[in-house]
């Protein structure tokens, strides 16, 4: 009966220490794919202002050439 309480405290434990280890795999690969979004997101936003940028620049040319 004792071994019994024994092996149920270590399956417990076992049980407890995995819940927790996928816990933290699961948060650090959702921080992963959220720092990949947001740099996406911002490469975006970047590229947006160039061509932006970009297009201010040309329109006096094209309207010169006009």
């Amino acid at each position: 009966m004792g071994n019994q309480t024994k092996v149920n405290y270590w399956m417990i434990s076992t049980i407890i220490f995995a819940a927790l280890f996928l816990g933290m795999a699961g948060m650090y690969l959702f921080n992963i794919q959220n720092e990949k979004i947001l740099n996406q997101k911002q490469i975006d936003q970047q590229s947006q202002t160039d061509n932006f940028m970009g297009a201010s620049l040309l329109l006096p040319v094209m309207l010169h050439e006009q």
